[in-house]
């Protein structure tokens, strides 16, 4: 993105001005500057400048789905500006491309409530046993809870590969981690789940956003896909899910893992131990999840052909956020669809909680799709929800029955919230599915069409907004 004639002047002179006051590198520069007098002024001129162009070279980077921490990127820019570069956001983002930074790493975090299946037709689990599952194209991998940091390794050192992270696992580290016994036991009595990143950071927290952006869209994802494999029976499911064995995950989370890509495939991957911060129960909810997994159902030819319809939807949502903060989309009001087809998916998500009472998780999904399909409270808003379901479900064999299912959820939402009744729910899954096949369709929609006005949901259906 080249500097516009303003930004251009501005730019050479804050470089003349640096120049001038002898600073090399940005901590010296801040340390130097004086709290009041003329002498302030020259500092004050270059950052408005440096911090504009700071903006402009993160926004490029987001575009690309590439994540520098703030740190990094005021010594990129300041070095720029010390150095005489005519055009920095070009040459910052080269610099980051040639360096190989925009390489992907990921981050390991815990899993609650998540079980994962076992073959019926083998023995069964044994408190040793281990299931994961791994997948490239959705950037994530699982595993139940391993038994020691050697297995911890190992199903690493599989994730690194399956998921196409550019950098080798540093045992020595995972070792470390894993007998920090009283800090980091989550690493050896939770399930795992490893999501593909591209970031670099300085600080704890730099890119947290984009971290737990990453993680809940992962979790919504297996939440959706465990929708569409059938339920086996009770006593089935308690012989085969990971669940029923081993110790109790814990919900004593101190810190999760980052690492990071240092551009070359025979280097060894940063890593560092990221604090959960003051509200360490909003991140614990991410992947808060009542949900059995089979990683067996999950490599059926029909199973396959969801995963691949949902997977595309959540990397072509996360492509337009990225181009929403890169700063490229040119259609007015896409910025606001990203927003809602976000909001929707975590309310999804939060359906799969194990909330202590179920009422909780309709009354999440009945949000998740008044996020989805409609632009705000009006009069038949419910009606016109259902109608634009029943509209994203006619390419679906049982779109009848799905339809229904959407009607039947908001009437239980109806019957807890307006009623105070506690309806027999007997099970999420249709409705589950159901949304799974309108997100998908919607995200098509968005993809595909400019909305004009600020009625987004409206534009998409090319309907008149509900009186």
């Amino acid at each position: 993105m080249p500097l516009n004639a303003r930004q251009q002047a501005h730019w050479a002179a804050a470089q003349r001005l640096l120049q001038g006051l002898g600073h090399t590198d940005p901590e010296a520069f801040a340390f130097a500057k004086p709290k009041r007098g003329p002498k302030r002024a020259p500092y004050i001129t270059i950052e408005r400048i440096f911090f504009e162009i700071l903006d402009l070279v993160r926004a490029e980077l987001a575009a690309q789905q590439v994540h520098l921490g703030h740190t990094v990127l005021e010594f990129a820019v300041f070095n720029s500006m010390r150095d005489g570069v005519d055009d920095p956001v070009p040459h910052i983002v080269q610099s980051v491309n040639a360096q190989g930074l925009n390489e992907p790493g990921f981050v390991l975090y815990p899993l609650f409530g998540v079980g994962l299946l076992h073959d019926p037709k083998s023995e069964l689990l044994t408190r040793s046993s281990r299931l994961e599952l791994i997948d490239g194209t959705a950037g994530v991998a699982i595993s139940s809870a391993v038994a020691d940091h050697q297995a911890l390794t190992a199903f690493l050192d599989r994730a690194v590969a399956g998921l196409g992270v550019v950098g080798t696992l540093p045992h020595n580290a995972i070792a470390h981690f894993a007998a920090l016994r009283g800090v980091t036991d989550w690493l050896l009595k939770n399930p795992l789940l490893v999501v593909r990143i591209r970031s670099v950071s300085m600080g704890a927290r730099e890119n947290q956003r984009a971290y737990t952006s990453a993680i809940g869209h992962r979790a919504t994802l297996l939440g959706l896909i465990s929708a569409f494999t059938r339920a086996r029976s009770l006593s089935r499911l308690l012989a085969g899910s990971t669940r029923a064995m081993g110790p109790p995950a814990t919900f004593d989370v101190r810190h999760y893992f980052v690492f990071e890509s240092a551009g070359d495939p025979s280097k060894p991957l940063r890593e560092d131990r990221v604090p959960m911060g003051p509200r360490p129960a909003a991140l614990l909810r991410l992947t808060d999840l009542d949900l059995d997994i089979d990683p067996m159902a999950w490599n059926h030819p029909r199973i396959q052909r969801r995963i691949g319809s949902l997977t595309d939807a959540l990397l072509d949502l996360e492509d337009l956020q990225a181009a929403v903060a890169g700063k490229r989309v040119s259609a007015r009001h896409k910025d606001n669809l990203s927003r809602k087809l976000s909001t929707s998916l975590h309310w999804a998500r939060r359906s799969f909680a194990s909330f202590a009472d179920p009422r909780e998780a309709v009354v999440a999904m009945a949000v998740a799709f008044e996020a989805l399909l409609s632009d705000g409270y009006s009069n038949g808003v419910t009606k016109m929800i259902v109608e634009r379901a029943r509209t994203c479900l006619r390419a679906q064999r049982a779109s009848v029955r799905l339809a229904d299912d959407v009607n039947a959820l908001f009437d239980w939402r109806g019957a807890i919230v307006h009623k105070g009744d506690t309806p027999a729910v007997t099970d999420l899954r249709p409705a589950r599915q159901a949304y799974a096949h309108a997100f998908t369709e919607v995200v098509k929609r968005t993809m595909a069409t400019a909305p004009t006005t600020t009625l987004v949901i409206a534009d998409l259906f090319s309907s008149p907004p509900s009186n």
